[in-house]
């Protein structure tokens, strides 16, 4: 779990996911799959253009809540 939530910076927090990576430098990025009522497809990437893009639309948000049941959101973070 630390590793989850500290490095990998996922946090679940009231059925909505969090998202604060803390990255090693050696580390370019990671990609995830996030379950829950639907799925997350999550990508985690070392750009220096800090972005958000949720299904390739750049978006800004706190937490995110999971999709519907059996639908699916790309999400894209680069740092």
């Amino acid at each position: 779990r630390l590793a989850t939530e500290h490095i990998l910076g996922i946090r679940l927090e009231g059925g909505r996911i969090r998202l604060a990576p803390c990255l090693p430098p050696d580390w370019d990025g990671y990609t995830a799959t996030l379950r829950g009522k639907g799925t997350i497809a999550l990508e985690v990437r070392r750009t220096g253009k800090p972005a958000i893009l949720v299904n390739e639309k750049p978006c800004h948000f706190e937490a995110l809540d999971f999709p519907g049941f059996g639908k699916e959101v790309r999400v894209r973070l680069e740092l």
